[in-house]
């Protein structure tokens, strides 16, 4: 099975981070525990952060794209094997397949990294969270499978 891309939590961004990468910390004139002290909680420091995670979605979109496109399946739906904390199995109605779509069926409200996985002809999506610290299996499937993963599920 081979990653094509990992899709984590980009809010954990610290002014130390700020301070190496924006540019700003090459101009400062003082120390670094200084320029740490001066800009936590700036508003320099929160627009900094806003532009990473913009510019981070915007390629993790851009990559995820490229990827489905691949996969040549425009309408599906997604199957879940140990899902949260209770390890369920289901699956989301068919829908439109693109970058967006997708990650606002797969993400969650809080911590997690997602690796976009293929293995053979199969794409898959592994969640690791606080309630999945193993790992939720997440698969593409195509609607001519949907009826028989519903008959499935359901006995």
């Amino acid at each position: 099975m081979k990653t094509l891309l990992t899709i984590g939590d980009t809010s954990n961004y610290t002014v130390e981070d700020f301070y190496e990468g924006s540019g700003i910390g090459d101009e400062y004139e003082g120390t670094k525990e200084e320029f740490i002290s001066e800009y936590t909680d700036s508003d320099e420091f929160y627009n900094w952060v806003a532009d990473c995670n913009y510019f981070d979605e915007e390629y993790i979109y851009e990559q995820l794209n490229d990827i489905l496109k691949k996969t040549r399946i425009k309408n599906g739906f997604l199957e879940i094997m140990n899902g949260g904390w209770r390890k369920q199995h289901g699956h989301t109605e068919p829908f439109e397949i693109n970058a967006q779509n997708v990650i606002s069926k797969i993400s969650l409200n809080g911590d997690s990294t997602i690796e976009v996985k293929k293995d053979g002809h199969q794409l898959s999506f592994t969640r690791y969270s606080h309630d999945e610290p193993t790992g939720a299996t997440i698969y593409l499937r195509s609607n001519k499978d949907y009826s028989e993963v519903v008959k499935e599920i359901e006995n």
